[in-house]
């Protein structure tokens, strides 16, 4: 009956598979005569697009849909953009630089975003807040959407509201460095900015209260990444006071000549992971330290490098492949990740350790207090009398704890080392002390009842 319709209307046939295949939803249903026309209208302007404007080609691609078919079709794309908030400045500069920037990037985005236009809409306006001086670098916005999401697990929207700090001032900071170096013609500069990136959206994300306009307005980028690295090093040398955990499963049934899979047993490995990887797997220590997660990293036998990532989550008491990425959340390669579903199907579960009951002795701890600007604040933490004499030998020790200043709790990180003592907050507030400058305080738990 189609095909008579079809005929009976002298459709041409290749129009018609083109505009099934732009359908929003590629489920069989019949394509209506709309469509048809608007697949028809925009082979029509292909040629002379591809002439004049090519720059916008890309772009255009995306939002037929939302265009009409009366008018100029870049006059119609820039009143369709000014209308969802890009200015007239991000205007003059996708005309000068072009939109092929956009392809690589949908893959963040579900496909249903991706036909539907939102993706390549959102990536514009991402785009726009890095400022309108010089496009931002395609590595610095990936960067950026890397926080969020990556392709492995593409999403609906990135756009957040109220708007995240590091999408408006810490994002046009970055911009502005970026475009600097870029107009000196400072490669070398540049390439440090690209380094750097991963650590410095980091810290930010850890930081929200510090990442203000004016803020990062009074900081330079070597200041900045001064204090990102230092927190960084803070977090790694918390981590490895962590202890590591038990492996719920064994990976001695892969075989494999290249490829093998490295279990990220403590806080430790997941953070050196996610460091070395440039994707968000930090976020998962919480849940890797309760069982409810698992990360497994695939690498080469020869070299060491690590390939990917590999995440793992329970469902009806086995352990089955959640997500999969690669270096700054990138595609994994096929052959890469049918090794890891093979190890995925062939690990054996571990029975869980049995419960052993803590002792019912009475305990003694140390109660160690700090104070500062001039007595209003205080933080306390909680260690054991041995961990105190390490303390005051001098071995590093790091502790996390809440502070209190006129009734405002705070966040607050305790960095021991060689008698000296760091408070340092979420706001960017440090500040140094020596351990003599400690109240200690020696308490002892009361015996538990045995049962």
């Amino acid at each position: 009956m189609r095909a008579l319709l079809a005929q009976a209307l002298d459709l041409d046939t290749r129009i018609v598979r083109r505009a099934r295949r732009w359908l929003p939803h590629q489920d069989g249903s019949p394509i209506r005569l709309a469509d048809y026309n608007l697949t028809l209208w925009r082979r029509q302007q292909g040629p002379r697009l591809r002439s004049e404007s090519p720059q916008w080609l890309p772009l255009l691609a995306q939002l037929w849909r939302h265009l009409p078919t009366e008018g100029e079709p870049v006059a119609n794309l820039r009143a369709l953009l000014l209308s969802h908030g890009v200015s007239p400045a991000m205007w003059r500069l996708l005309h000068r630089e072009g939109t092929g920037w956009i392809r690589p990037l949908r893959n963040y985005y579900t496909k249903e975003s991706q036909r539907s236009g939102r993706a390549a809409l959102e990536l514009v306006l991402k785009a726009q807040k890095f400022g309108t001086r010089q496009l931002v670098p395609l590595w610095l916005l990936q960067a950026l959407m890397n926080l969020d999401g990556n392709p492995n697990l593409p999403r609906k929207s990135y756009l957040k509201n109220p708007e995240d700090p590091i999408d408006a001032p810490m994002a046009a900071r970055l911009g502005q460095w970026a475009a600097d170096r870029v107009l000196s013609g400072d490669e070398q500069a540049l390439q440090q900015l690209h380094d750097r990136c991963y650590l410095l959206l980091n810290w930010a994300a850890a930081h929200p209260r510090y990442v203000t306009s004016r803020a990062l307005r009074q900081v330079t980028l070597t200041g900045l990444w001064r204090k990102a690295e230092q927190w960084h090093q803070q977090e790694l040398a918390r981590a490895r006071q962590l202890k590591p955990w038990r492996a719920p499963f064994e990976l001695t049934a892969l075989q494999h000549d290249e490829l093998e899979l490295v279990w990220l047993g403590s806080a430790a490995d997941i953070l050196d992971e996610a460091c070395a990887m440039r994707h968000c797997a930090d976020s998962y220590v919480e849940r890797c330290a309760r069982g409810s997660y698992v990360l497994l990293s695939v690498r080469r036998k020869d070299t060491g490098k690590r390939l990917a990532t590999v995440g793992l989550q329970w469902a009806d008491g086995r352990l089955q492949l959640h997500q999969m990425t690669g270096f700054a959340n990138a595609l994994v390669p096929p052959p890469i990740a049918a090794v890891a579903q093979q190890a995925v199907a062939s690990m054996k579960i571990n029975q869980p350790e049995p419960i052993m009951h803590k002792s019912s002795k009475s305990r003694t701890y140390v109660h160690l207090t700090a104070v500062w600007g001039n007595d209003d604040a205080e933080s306390t933490i909680k260690v054991s009398r041995r961990r105190w004499q390490q303390i005051q030998d001098g071995e590093p020790y790091c502790a996390t704890a809440w502070s209190w200043y006129e009734g405002t709790r705070t966040r607050t990180t305790w960095s021991f080392g060689d008698g000296e003592l760091t408070i340092s907050q979420d706001d960017g507030f440090e500040c140094y002390l020596t351990i003599r400058q400690l109240y200690v305080n020696e308490v002892t738990s009361a015996a538990r009842p045995k049962k």
